[in-house]
């Protein structure tokens, strides 16, 4: 299933697809649970998420985790468990669109003061984070998501103004599980590339109101089809 398939799940979906998982796979009293990459591979989620869940399972005494081996299942239910992930993604997705909703307001304008102020060697950081993500790709490696910030990291800079620049990595590292591989497909790693050629071009022929409508249809396309949009009802 892509990305964008699963961007449509509801908590309903979810819910039922996680207790499937755990039902089918039979999980027992004693049982090793998958690792956190396997998990949030499995659905599509962060390894935050998957995380936090299992650390509030711990806490909870539904699970064992033991500090070498992983995590083991304490006790017959596996609802709690299946509860407590959704959850954690539910967190995650609230926390996504707050900081959609802020990228929205902010990027465009400054993408345009970009376009309007850069310089030649800002301009040719902006192609060297694209060319690596190309590379990334072509070769099959993973896509790695501070790439991604990054180049908008370089966008910021490009304005020369420190507020923007520091605003910008304060937004990074909170959005840092948004761009994580296991969310993210091939597809989604197409429209990423795709998009910043588009805004880097613009950029170079300084065309401030081009660079600016496509930064904001960038985010009104991340609101749309990323996959923490719609996890919830």
């Amino acid at each position: 299933m892509s990305e964008m398939q699963y961007a449509k799940l509801s908590t309903n979906s979810l819910l039922n697809q996680l207790k499937q998982f755990l039902t089918v796979n039979n999980f027992q009293v004693g049982d090793k649970l998958p690792a956190e990459r396997a998990l949030a591979e499995e659905f599509k989620v962060s390894r935050s998420s998957i995380r936090k869940a299992l650390k509030t399972l711990v806490d909870k005494g539904i699970i064992e985790s033991r500090q070498v081996g992983g995590n083991y299942l304490k006790i017959p239910d596996v609802d709690p468990i299946a509860s407590e992930i959704l959850d954690a993604v539910n967190r995650e997705s609230s926390l996504f669109e707050q900081v959609t909703e802020y990228r929205y307001y902010l990027e465009p304008i400054i993408a345009r003061l970009a376009a309007q102020k850069r310089t030649e060697k800002q301009l040719n950081q902006l192609k060297l984070v694209v060319f690596e993500q190309q590379r990334r790709k072509s070769l099959e490696l993973p896509f790695d998501g501070k790439l991604d910030a990054n180049f908008h990291l370089q966008l910021a800079n490009c304005t020369g103004n420190f507020l923007f620049i520091e605003t910008m990595k304060r937004l990074n590292r909170i959005y840092s599980e948004g761009r994580s591989d296991e969310v993210r497909d091939d597809e989604w790693k197409e429209f990423s590339i795709k998009t910043h050629l588009q805004i880097i071009d613009a950029i170079e022929n300084r065309d401030s109101d081009l660079c600016e409508n496509l930064l904001r249809e960038h985010i009104l396309t991340v609101k749309d089809k990323h996959i923490f949009a719609n996890k919830k009802e």
